[in-house]
């Protein structure tokens, strides 16, 4: 079974968009220490859904990461 997954435009929007929500969430100077990836799961719930997993350092502000996450 071939699995077709995400298109190329849908992937750079969901990029783009992250990255807004990223610079406007956490100060943009602090960005470069957190990383942010997103990829395809294939399985059961769906081929192709995009997850998006964000790795930021110690010490956020809860209310930062929670605009993160209600953003994205």
């Amino acid at each position: 079974m071939f699995l077709r997954g995400i298109s190329s435009n849908i992937k750079k929007q969901i990029h783009s968009k992250v990255r807004e929500v990223v610079l406007k969430t956490l100060a943009p100077k602090e960005v470069k220490y957190d990383y942010v990836s997103i990829r395809e799961a294939f399985g059961y719930i769906g081929d192709g859904l995009p997850v998006i997993d964000v790795d930021l350092r110690p010490g956020r502000d809860t209310r930062r990461k929670k605009a993160l996450v209600d953003g994205i």
